[in-house]
């Protein structure tokens, strides 16, 4: 009878040690270290007024994350934004290339933020990426999964979700081999498109090749977790309503695309309340 309470004991103790272990895992791998984290923003011309109204929304309600904030400049009006706000940045190659949506010198652009991307990973650094036509409504750390070395916003509409077309606007990713090789094989195969294919198109085309949403293996391929459709909705879904399932209310990040023009997304967003004002003036007094 005591030889059956020893072993029992043990065995309990043992059982109690892998839970501790597991739960150590999970907790290491499942929360964010801000000290090692930095917040991309890349944009040039007047998507300057954007990355104010970004910038005003992180000020009201994520003001923790603001410094964070790194900006890749890319052309005078990036620096002058940095500098006013007293951002970091860091400077590349300067662009000028501008156009149509989707056409050749829109997709050279899109470049950029691979390589802006690539730049703070390869400082060990892990990031979350934000399009300038995004605001944040709450801290959206505190819903990604830090398991998945991609956690990516999703680009469509309504359900089913098929998840076949991700969206490169809101991204967080951490720094590894496995990730660097990804964005660098995205910008090889832009390139090698001659720039028909846009980042977006570029990443789509990777994560299926490979089929990284269902087979990504941890040791050789990059894990992929979509997020949350309703949390972080994208145009159709929030201002369009074309997913019955989402309320507004229930969004961290708001999404402006699905619509073509600064000038209109501007208008968009202050129809739905979402113009915020910055601490310095912005040009958008017109609207």
């Amino acid at each position: 009878m005591k030889m059956y309470l020893i072993k029992y004991v043990f065995v309990v103790m043992v059982l109690l040690v892998i839970l501790a272990l597991y739960i150590g895992y999970f907790t290491k791998h499942n929360k964010y270290d801000l000290a090692n984290t930095k917040i991309l923003l890349v944009f040039n011309g007047d998507h300057d007024k954007e990355a104010e109204n970004l910038l005003a929304s992180m000020q009201k309600y994520t003001p923790n994350l603001v410094p964070l904030i790194v900006i890749c400049v890319s052309d005078d009006k990036g620096k002058k934004f940095a500098e006013r706000h007293g951002i970091k940045y860091f400077t590349m190659q300067t662009i000028n290339e501008s156009g149509e949506f989707m056409s050749r010198e829109m997709n050279i652009m899109t470049r950029r933020k691979f390589e802006g991307i690539l730049q703070i990973l390869d400082q060990q650094t892990d990031v979350l990426y934000i399009d300038t036509d995004i605001v944040l409504l709450s801290d959206p750390f505190k819903y990604i999964d830090f398991k998945y070395d991609l956690n990516v916003q999703s680009d469509e509409c309504k359900a089913p979700y098929k998840h076949s077309y991700l969206c490169t606007g809101f991204m967080y990713i951490k720094s590894n081999f496995k990730t660097k090789r990804f964005f660098a094989e995205a910008i090889v195969e832009m390139e090698q498109s001659n720039y028909k294919l846009a980042d977006q198109c570029a990443l789509n085309l990777l994560i299926a090749k490979d089929n990284l949403l269902k087979n990504a293996n941890v040791t050789e391929h990059m894990s992929v977790k979509v997020l949350d459709v309703c949390k972080f909705p994208n145009g159709c879904r929030y201002f369009e309503g074309t997913d019955k399932n989402c309320r507004q209310k229930d969004a961290i990040i708001v999404h402006n695309n699905y619509l073509i023009g600064i000038d209109n997304k501007m208008q968009r967003f202050k129809k739905y309340g979402l113009l915020f004002s910055a601490d310095t003036n912005i040009a958008m007094n017109s609207l």
